[in-house]
């Protein structure tokens, strides 16, 4: 009577889907293949529960870069000189300026000259306006702050 053959069958390699050829020593497996008889893991109310497929990895992001800009603009006029109109105009102009739709076009970038915005995150423009002490002129201080990549 012929000894029975191992019941194993390659998973790795290049013996993927190629059976054991070993003679079956105890039971259905050769002492190569020898499988420990193990409680099933399915079975088990610990582990038992299917287990969340694992997170896609996330692309990663690009590293933002932050510059800050203090800026000074004066209207060289003298403030008591000036007309309601005359100041109302100068604070819509500033308003108009630093807003985040056209100070885009007021900045400079090496990497992309064509399309300055193109790297610009976000946009933050802080000012405020001021008469100065000996002349009397009007103008404005603030700061630009830029995130970029």
């Amino acid at each position: 009577m012929d000894a029975a053959k191992c019941k194993h069958v390659g998973t790795r390699g290049k013996n993927t889907g190629v059976a054991c050829k070993n003679k079956a020593n105890t039971g259905d497996f050769c002492v190569k293949h020898k499988k420990k008889v193990r409680a099933a893991l399915a079975d088990d109310e610990v582990f038992g529960k299917a287990a969340k497929a694992p997170e896609a990895a996330k692309a990663e992001a690009p590293k933002h870069k932050y510059s800050a800009f203090q800026f000074t603009l004066n209207s060289q006029q003298d403030i008591s000189k000036m007309s309601a109109e005359d100041k109302i105009g100068f604070k819509k102009l500033m308003k108009m300026v630093f807003s985040e739709k056209h100070i885009g076009k007021y900045l400079k970038d090496r990497t992309s000259p064509d399309d300055p915005s193109k790297n610009v995150v976000s946009i933050k423009s802080e000012y405020y306006f001021e008469a100065g002490e000996k002349q009397g002129r009007l103008h404005i201080h603030g700061v630009l702050k830029l995130t970029h990549t």
